[in-house]
């Protein structure tokens, strides 16, 4: 269908009418969906640039959605970074802390590239980063995916929001 059903032409933009102006939000397919809740990627994305805007200034970042093994989706993000992997273990951890902090997500990989692709009309290549990553080819070959620094790190949260120390794991 071209159109839906109250006569808009469906062109796979997200957007709003405010006073009476139309706003155009994001893109339908880069919508991340978490435990039933919609994240635009750049909102993700300008939360760290606020965190760091030298490190992960406009552009150095993409956030993008993969399916998991439970029908969900995991999130992940990329970061154009060109250090070493060691060094890059301080990025990642920051990343984490804070996406949590800010939208209480867990980011499932924090994925360091040499390069975030870009359209010729210089919008970020989000789904070619989601598939490149499934499909385990080159940037993501090297992700990096610290599982027992996520548990940690909620478990660090948890104390801080709740005041409780006794969190009990199976990891």
């Amino acid at each position: 269908d071209t159109f839906s059903a109250d006569g808009w032409l469906k062109t796979g933009d997200t957007g709003f009418i405010h006073e009476g102006n139309l706003y155009i939000a994001g893109r339908e397919k880069e919508m991340i969906i978490i435990n039933g809740l919609n994240y635009y990627p750049y909102d993700l994305e300008r939360v760290l640039e606020a965190e760091d805007g030298k490190l992960f200034g406009l552009t150095k970042t993409a956030a993008v959605s993969v399916p998991d093994n439970n029908n969900g989706e995991e999130l992940i993000i990329f970061v154009q970074y060109r250090g070493s992997e060691p060094q890059f273990a301080g990025i990642a951890e920051q990343v984490r802390k804070a996406i949590m902090k800010h939208f209480g997500l867990v980011v499932k990989a924090v994925v360091p590239v040499s390069r975030i692709p870009k359209t010729t009309s210089g919008k970020l290549q989000r789904r070619k980063l989601a598939e490149e990553y499934l499909s385990k080819k080159a940037p993501a070959a090297n992700k990096i995916s610290q599982y027992s620094t996520y548990v940690q790190l909620i478990q660090q949260e948890i104390t801080a929001l709740f005041g409780i120390t006794d969190i009990q794991t199976d990891v």
